[in-house]
């Protein structure tokens, strides 16, 4: 089984929306998967889920995916698991834009 990995803490503390634009770029193994998944953090460091961005892939080397996200409070982090079989990898980047 998989174990989910995590971002550092991004700070968000002004802005009340944004998108977090996820590129894969490659994929091996078989039948990769990618589970992407945001979570809010409070003041004492405790995480809690807010939603799960990416479940599966398709056949497709190249996919590229935005995500609105709003009330997500003062501090954000996303979680990120590869899964599949025969040794899988995914290779992709995560920006985020926020506004006010």
């Amino acid at each position: 089984t998989a174990t989910e990995s995590y971002t550092g803490v991004i700070a968000v503390p002004y802005y009340t929306e944004g998108v977090v634009l996820v590129n894969i770029t490659a994929q091996a193994g078989t039948s990769p998967t990618l589970t992407l998944t945001l979570w809010t953090q409070d003041d004492a460091g405790n995480n809690y889920r807010l939603s799960t961005l990416v479940t599966a892939l398709d056949a497709s080397a190249a996919i590229k995916r935005g995500y609105l996200i709003t009330n997500f409070g003062k501090k954000i982090v996303i979680g990120y698991q590869i899964g599949g079989s025969a040794t899988p990898s995914v290779t992709f980047t995560l920006k985020g834009h926020f506004k006010t």
